[in-house]
């Protein structure tokens, strides 16, 4: 198994009582075990069994047996070995710690349908390359009250409706309204050795985005979102709020992206992008995002709500433009020195999974750079008002063209875009069984 620091940290926290070894599942939510103390170091040295099937869960938890995972394969176990560093004590709780898992076979090797072995396995593509991803997130997100309107949809908590409008975009009263819930985000990024940069108040009411700072470990790097989530999740019930990544909870506000700053370095620690040759080694890996944009889509817009999200005109992009320091494409190059230039990605929602957001664009480098694909010309202006035909606008139509890629199979596994696609067909066709209120309006 892969070493881990659990022990250290119960060496030095004997208080701690209990050890949740948890994983992160297809939708990008935590499932696992609550262990003892006196049996989680064993269990993390020995790996913890729990059945392969956690993979192939959809958003609200059910096993549809998607894949033929669950009954028709008898359920089997996989085994959790510990992501190396990730033993933290959770702030939120007196007696708890948490230590991320990865599914193993138990032979060791990586199973195909964990999206940490996924992104892995794009990573070692790019590395037999000669290069390393450097990356960041930036996480948008809306502060709701804990109480749901008629029809279950979000509500502003008070101390953000009483915020003149014209001092809520990127304004600083909805900050100070709300700092005792941004304090406590920081007390328990600090506590997790979590590095998130500035808090922006964005255009939607109640809206905000953090940045997470760059690495170049791709797999802590999607760690941080979700330990992000987990966040400012506790931190706003600890301060009587709730939080959503709905990609578009509300559907006369901006929707919520999950955006990717990306650079690439070579064997010698440089900027690719930043070199003589830099600027056509740049235009090629834009050129593969841009390719395999489609296929990619429903990755990065997981669900029947991400797609609302794609409005003509607004900061979500409904085509496959790029541009320089321009925010209404959809692959945008930041304005920066030669040694930090990247690509900015802002296609992804906010409640998409970070491990197959980052494992689908670096997929797409590898597929432009191999190929040396051109993007064409760059946007200048609003360049997001023209709906591209190849982008797909549900996600059926993206299901498709995911599962009709040979570049995504090839990057991901044919095994995985096939049981990732199931799953999110299965979940649909759930959740269009159900009534809605529009219908009992329309139709009875």
């Amino acid at each position: 198994m892969t070493p881990s620091n659990l022990e250290q940290l119960l060496d030095a926290h004997p208080d701690i009582a209990n050890v949740d070894a948890v994983f992160v599942d297809l939708d990008g939510h935590l499932r696992g075990k609550r262990l003892p103390r006196e049996k989680a170091a064993e269990a993390i040295r020995n790996g913890v069994m729990i059945p392969q099937a956690i993979m192939a869960l959809t958003t609200p938890g059910e096993c549809l047996d998607a894949g033929g995972r669950g009954i028709s394969d008898g359920d089997p176990d996989g085994v959790g070995a510990a992501v190396a560093g990730s033993a933290v004590r959770l702030p939120w709780s007196d007696r708890t710690a948490q230590v991320l898992l990865r599914m193993n076979a138990f032979d060791g090797e990586p199973l195909g349908c964990d999206p940490r072995n996924v992104l892995d396995g794009v990573v070692a593509r790019l590395a037999a390359l000669g290069l390393r991803p450097v990356m960041a997130f930036e996480l948008e997100f809306y502060v709701i009250a804990q109480q749901r309107a008629a029809d279950g949809g979000p509500l502003l908590p008070a101390q953000i409706a009483a915020i003149p409008a014209g001092a809520r975009s990127h304004g600083t009263p909805v900050l100070d309204a709300l700092a005792p819930f941004f304090q406590t985000v920081e007390a328990f990024a600090d506590a997790m050795d979590i590095r998130i940069g500035g808090v922006t108040t964005e255009t939607g009411l109640g809206q905000f985005e953090i940045n997470l700072h760059h690495g170049d470990q791709p797999g802590r790097a999607a760690d941080e979102v979700i330990l992000l989530r987990q966040i400012l999740w506790n931190a706003a019930r600890a301060n009587g709020l709730d939080v959503t990544f709905m990609a578009k909870p509300f559907a006369d506000q901006p929707g919520d992206g999950l955006h990717l700053h990306l650079s690439l370095i070579d064997g010698e620690g440089r900027n690719i992008f930043g070199l003589d040759d830099g600027d056509e080694r740049l235009r090629h890996a834009i050129g593969g995002i841009r390719d395999l944009m489609p296929a990619a889509m429903a990755l990065q817009a997981p669900n029947l709500n991400s797609f609302r999200r794609f409005v003509p005109g607004s900061f979500a992009p409904i085509n496959r433009t790029w541009g320089r320091d321009n925010r209404s494409v959809a692959f945008r190059i930041p304005m920066s020195k030669p040694e930090a230039r990247r690509i900015e990605h802002r296609i992804a929602g906010g409640d998409a999974n970070p491990y197959l957001v980052a494992a689908s664009v670096l997929a797409s480098v590898i597929h432009g750079l191999e190929n040396r694909i051109d993007p064409g010309a760059s946007s200048t202006g609003n360049a997001n008002l023209i709906q591209d035909d190849a982008v797909p606008t549900d996600v059926l139509a993206a299901l498709d063209l995911l599962t009709g890629s040979a570049e995504m199979r090839r990057h991901l596994g044919s095994d995985y875009v096939d049981l990732y696609a199931d799953i999110r067909r299965k979940e649909l066709r759930r959740l269009l069984g159900t009534h809605l209120p529009k219908e009992y309006e329309w139709y009875l």
